[in-house]
């Protein structure tokens, strides 16, 4: 008499299929979690947990005002001045055109700006040069 296979036959064609399936729910799985984790990430991309971190700069007040102040004459440039400190400005955004500071190659004119930036600090206001 001649011996079987234990795995022969349609036995061994179903476990040849049920070891296919097996792998193939395992790889179904592997997918779905990739796709999960994924998505997670996705969605929680710049959401802090737990305390998050200092802002940098977050001290320095931060509302400012475009000026023109070179057109102010002494008494007309401080209450300019005081006006934007009282409306709640820290900053003034003041243009200083080259031109005018340096009229002629080698020959500079700082008076005008001298006078603006020292009446700004005076008003406890920080200047931002353009």
């Amino acid at each position: 008499m001649k011996a079987r296979s234990p795995f022969g036959g349609r036995e061994g064609a179903l476990i040849v299929v049920g070891v296919l399936l097996y792998a193939l729910c395992l790889a179904v799985l592997a997918v779905l979690t990739w796709q999960i984790v994924s998505f997670h990430s996705y969605e929680s991309a710049g959401v802090w947990y737990g305390i998050p971190p200092d802002i940098p700069h977050a001290a320095v007040y931060p509302l400012g005002v475009n000026v023109s102040l070179e057109q102010y004459g002494e008494n007309d440039l401080d209450r300019a001045l005081e006006m934007v400190r009282e409306g709640g400005y820290r900053w003034v955004r003041q243009r200083f055109p080259w031109n005018e500071i340096e009229p002629r190659p080698g020959e500079y004119d700082w008076s005008v700006w001298d006078r603006v930036v020292d009446a700004a600090e005076s008003n406890e206001l920080s200047i931002i040069a353009v």
